[in-house]
Formats: C-alpha cells, structure tokens, sequence
C-alpha cells in the first residue's frame, strides 16, 4: 500500500455517475488504493477485494489483542477501541460492494466509474482484443501475412 495517496480530479461526467450509482468517496480511494490497473483504468477483482478485506480483519485482530491486554490490566480505556471496530466492519461491508467495479483514469483524471457485468468484466482484464496464436507467431518471427 502506497504511503502518499494519489490525488485524483473528477470530470462532471464522473461526478454525475458517481451520485447516479450511489458510491461514496471512499469507496473510489478504496478501488483506486486496492484496485488492478488494467487498460481502460482501475478494476475492482475479488482477488484485490478479498486482500483489502484481509487487511481490516487483520487490524479488527490487533484492535481486539490490544483490548483484552487492556482489560487484563483494568485499564479504564478498554472500551475505546470498539467505535475503531465498528468502521472497520462498516467498511469490510463497503469493500465488498465494489467487486467488478471500474475507474476509467486518465492523467490523473476520474473519467467515469462503472460497475461492469461478467462479459465486459472478463474483457476489461484480458485487454482490448484477441489475436490468433498465428499472428502471435508470425510477429515473433518478423513474418508478415501478404497482401491480397
């Protein structure tokens, strides 16, 4: 996880599809922070869900570590970590949510967010287009098709 965060403009176009899908400021610094860089932008894998929800439990671990020790020691500031529990839960919710999400990004620039179905979902990761294992060949070679 990068220690200085990115600071990102939103276009109107992004604003506007933003407020239209109901997805909050955090939930973009969440995708663009945990999120695979793919041609068209940023997407949201359950692989990179799974790891951002694996980091909050983690630190859910170490807060309810931390508050037993205090207990065991009659420390009058037990009860203190349980709002940080709370929003970790709130946002383990939040993360879930965005699975199959895309930021489209450019320079710096969010120029839309979409929530992608399976199909556009698998053709956002494999790139934008397929190419025969012949032209794959034939570039690797230096051959060229001739023209008809």
């Amino acid at each position: 996880m990068p220690t200085s965060e990115p600071t990102f403009w939103y276009t109107r176009h992004a604003l506007v599809r933003k407020a239209q899908r109901n997805i909050s400021d955090w939930t973009i610094d969440a995708i663009l922070r945990y999120g695979t860089p793919v041609r068209d932008g940023i997407l949201m894998r359950d692989k990179d869900v799974a790891e951002a929800i694996r980091i909050r439990k983690d630190e859910i671990r170490q807060l309810r570590r931390h508050q037993a020790r205090l207990r065991e020691n009659q420390h009058p500031g037990a009860k203190s970590n349980q709002a940080r529990i709370a929003k970790l839960r709130h946002e383990i919710d939040e993360i879930r949510k965005t699975a199959g999400m895309l930021i489209c990004v450019e320079g710096g620039v969010v120029l839309t967010v979409q929530c992608l179905y399976p199909r556009k979902f698998r053709r956002a990761l494999r790139g934008p287009f397929r190419r025969g294992t012949r032209d794959r060949a034939q570039e690797q070679t230096g051959q060229t098709q001739p023209s008809r």
